[in-house]
């Protein structure tokens, strides 16, 4: 195996039964807006206060969700997948596979 060589994947994974292992920090977070379902009613009430959610709707960018729902297209790193494997992530399917080696490829121009 070459030491340079990493690959960058999407792939479909589920968390299977392990609420309680990952309740303090769900692993595989997405960006992603929040649906108003997902929100507590305490959450709600705040983010009403703070002009957040005007006539129903969430009205913010984007937020990083560590969710354990499954994803179905999900890009990781070369490192991610193994160690999601270790902690009891299942891998469905692998939808692209890039391949690639690391070169300092600007160093000629630097020096």
């Amino acid at each position: 195996m070459c030491l340079r060589c990493r690959n960058a994947m999407k792939v479909a994974c589920s968390i299977p039964e392990l609420h309680d292992k990952f309740e303090e920090f769900a692993r595989a977070p997405e960006t992603l807006t929040p649906i108003m379902e997902w929100l507590s009613d305490c959450q709600r009430a705040n983010a009403a206060k703070l002009e957040i959610i005007k006539n129903g709707k969430y009205r913010r960018p984007h937020k990083l969700v560590p969710r354990l729902l499954e994803h179905k297209i999900y890009a990781m790193r070369y490192r991610s997948p193994k160690i999601l494997v270790e902690l009891g992530v299942e891998a469905i399917a692998a939808h692209t596979v890039l391949a690639f080696e690391h070169k300092a490829w600007l160093m000629p121009y630097i020096d």
